[in-house]
């Protein structure tokens, strides 16, 4: 069942009206007697005397970010004024300017402030911490929400994970009557790890969830970066700079994902992650070590005077270190040089294949050329006679035969693209499936970097008899 609110209410002698607060102030807890402005049933604006122990809620305080709806507000300025209301008794004794001291002088009063940082930072820590605890148990927290995950599971056969997660923990929050995000949080508590990538707002833009292996996530790591800390990681941090200059890494969906096609689209001239990244998240991006600091919109003085704010736009800032070391984030850096590696490769084969001629011999001929050989050392390379590639590079219809081809292929050792480009031009299709093509495709593919005498002994010990030409030099090293 969903904590009763107004009996915890009651039993603490505390009393909530609906006011008319400030933009972006969610509640007011008083810890003094003030004249305010609440609204009256009829929500009218009247002024009113109210006592210590008063909670005004803003009557638009439903939102799914850092703070919450109505119940996490009064949840957590209950645990405020049970466990930090002598805390302010003492700040008044200490400071009796304060007993009548109001908001509009708040400038004033911050020029002889002594900073509080630390106990500040204690006590929302603690609320925050406390809040959802009170307002979800873990058995039954635990217990409610395997049964929606087990339904929903059941019910959406088609649907992602990411997606029933998100479901879950929206219909998890609807039941205990508590804020999408405060359930998330509740959820990664409670051990339900996935809850993590699921109502993500970075930037003030919300993103579609991404699921992620068990196990990925650490305690305080998170994969989720703004735009700001994403900035200055990419430009500061040694051990990523290099990436991003390199175009290796790209800021997109609120994650540094690798800069890849298999991982990023272009949606609208925007970057966005595909499905598969987001179902991957710990195969492509980047995880970071999170630390949140109380904002710095007020600062301690604003706390000491009479009540608690609750702070719709205050940066709950979450500070995201990258951590080299991390193992997780090794892997993901070497697949994106890896990938970056290839799709360099990709280009430059490209590129080759785009300046070669349509003729098997224009072809051999450009690629004896940038390799620098000449006849001679193409014939030590291939045991085929000089005079022989020399016809074969300048005849237009000259006919060798495939173990010649093959023999040249070796001879200069070309990357396979080459090797099949050159194959098909001298007329030959070894992509038919035949127990001799299948041997020579493997090969080219695996291969290609050895001398013809290694692929003549392959070629034996996989039962081929037709060798290559075999009168070249047994030394004859292989070269790129």
């Amino acid at each position: 069942m969903p904590l009763p609110i107004k009996d915890v209410l009651d039993a603490m002698c505390l009393s909530v009206h609906l006011a008319p607060l400030p933009d972006g102030i969610f509640g007011q807890t008083y810890f003094n007697n003030a004249t305010v402005d609440i609204y009256d049933r009829d929500k009218n604006v009247v002024s009113a005397d109210i006592e210590e122990g008063t909670i005004l809620v803003s009557p638009d305080v439903f939102f799914m970010r850092n703070i919450g709806s109505v119940n996490n507000t009064i949840i957590h300025e209950c645990v405020h004024w049970d466990k930090h209301y002598k805390f302010f008794e003492l700040q008044k004794l200490i400071n009796p300017q304060l007993t009548s001291i109001s908001c509009a002088v708040v400038e004033e009063y911050k020029k002889d402030s002594d900073k509080l940082e630390e106990e500040l930072k204690w006590m929302e820590w603690q609320a925050n911490a406390i809040a959802p605890k009170i307002l979800i148990p873990a058995r039954t927290g635990r217990a409610k929400l395997n049964d929606i995950l087990n339904h929903l599971t059941r019910s959406l056969t088609s649907t992602s994970r990411a997606y029933i997660m998100e479901l879950a923990i929206s219909e998890f929050a609807d039941f205990f009557k508590v804020s999408t995000m405060a359930a998330k949080i509740r959820a990664i508590e409670l051990g339900f790890d996935q809850a993590a990538g699921v109502f993500n707002f970075v930037d003030g833009t919300y993103y579609p969830p991404f699921s992620f292996k068990k196990g990925t996530l650490k305690k305080n790591q998170t994969f989720i970066i703004d735009r700001n800390n994403a900035i200055f990681e990419s430009l500061l941090n040694p051990a990523l700079a290099d990436d991003f200059k390199n175009g290796r890494f790209i800021h997109a969906g609120g994650m540094i994902v690798i800069n890849d096609s298999k991982y990023v689209k272009i949606q609208d001239e925007q970057a966005e992650l595909t499905e598969y990244a987001l179902a991957h998240a710990d195969e492509c991006c980047l995880v970071f070590d999170r630390t949140t600091r109380v904002s710095s919109h007020y600062d301690d003085s604003f706390y000491r005077i009479c009540f608690l704010c609750r702070d719709a736009d205050s940066k709950s800032f979450v500070e995201a270190k990258f951590n080299p070391s991390e193992g997780k984030n090794e892997d993901v850096q070497k697949r994106a040089r890896e990938m970056t590696a290839i799709a360099e490769e990709a280009k430059r084969v490209t590129d080759i294949l785009s300046e070669t001629p349509s003729s098997f011999n224009g072809t051999l001929d450009y690629h004896i050329k940038r390799r620098g050989y000449t006849n001679e050392k193409m014939e030590e390379r291939t045991g085929i006679s000089s005079r022989m590639i020399q016809d074969y590079r300048n005849k237009r219809d000259a006919k060798p035969t495939l173990q010649s081809v093959l023999a040249l292929c070796i001879g200069l050792n070309l990357q396979p693209a080459f090797s099949y480009d050159l194959i098909a031009k001298a007329g030959y299709n070894i992509m038919i499936v035949s127990e001799e093509f299948l041997v020579y495709r493997y090969l080219i593919d695996n291969h290609h970097m050895e001398n013809i005498f290694m692929w003549n002994a392959k070629l034996k010990d996989a039962g081929i008899q037709q060798q290559l030409p075999k009168n070249g030099n047994k030394n004859t090293a292989p070269e790129k």
